[in-house]
């Protein structure tokens, strides 16, 4: 006959914090970072996933920085799947969380005058990205 153990709260306790600190060193991601102010980038070209990312708009004007699920940057007029308005002259960021967003294809971001679709704008933003 097969015995069950019973285990104590601190026994279950210590065994998920034992998991935690093994997943989070499993899942150190990746960093993007532009190395000058720029309008668009590949932050991954194969499938991933987006965790977040900061940055700074240094123009004078708000505008819209969206990232597409995609290889390469798509053509003016595409649809983004995330959008966020990034003030004039202002630091932005995003934290999608420990899960992230997961990217089928690829993960581009653009700056944009418009929304939710691409009207690429000028070199005007510096951007770090983390991604798997």
């Amino acid at each position: 006959m097969t015995s069950i153990h019973e285990y104590s709260e601190q026994e279950i306790l210590n065994m998920v914090l034992h998991n935690s600190e093994a997943l989070k060193i499993a899942i150190t991601p990746s960093v993007y970072q532009t190395s000058d102010y720029a309008a668009s980038g590949v932050i991954k070209n194969s499938p991933g996933s987006f965790y977040g990312l900061f940055g700074y708009n240094s123009s004078t004007s708000d505008q819209y920085l969206q990232l597409h699920n995609a290889a390469s940057l798509p053509a003016d007029s595409a649809v983004a799947l995330v959008v966020i308005k990034i003030p004039a002259e202002s630091t932005f960021s995003i934290d999608c969380g420990a899960a992230g967003i997961a990217f089928s294809t690829g993960i581009v971001w653009c700056n944009s005058s418009t929304t939710p679709t691409k009207t690429i704008g000028s070199a005007d933003v510096f951007l770090t990205a983390l991604y798997l």
